[in-house]
């Protein structure tokens, strides 16, 4: 998967993403861990990388879906991803994101190197 793009991701620069073969994704470079990935399919959702347990280079490395481009921001998605860096375990977060958006959703949690096919319960 790409993932040497770096910019600050705003409405215009999340538009202009072209999606390509394999999925990738484009960092934002004001907040270390949050990004948009593109699908080939044309989808974008911003994600939110964080290392799970009590982190370090040894923790496995995690991404969590925050949030579709079009139906969330990406200011607010970035403000999503400020609150949910940090919080572990995995399942925090996602209540996390339950009480943020006032709505229950599912867990989308996978690692950000594998294909989005491959997804943790």
């Amino acid at each position: 998967m790409r993932s040497d793009c770096s910019l600050t991701l705003t409405k215009r620069t999340v538009d202009a993403l072209k999606p390509q073969d394999k999925p990738w994704i484009a960092w934002d470079d004001k907040l270390t861990g949050f990004g948009v990935r593109a699908h080939p399919s044309g989808a974008k959702s911003y994600v939110v990388n964080y290392r799970a347990g009590n982190g370090g280079r040894k923790a496995p490395n995690k991404c969590v879906v925050v949030g579709r481009s079009g139906r969330v921001t990406p200011d607010h998605a970035r403000r999503l991803a400020q609150e949910l860096l940090g919080l572990e375990p995995a399942q925090r977060v996602a209540n996390h994101i339950d009480k943020l958006m006032g709505t229950p959703r599912r867990l989308d949690e996978q690692s950000c190197d594998s294909a989005p096919a491959n997804t943790e319960p």
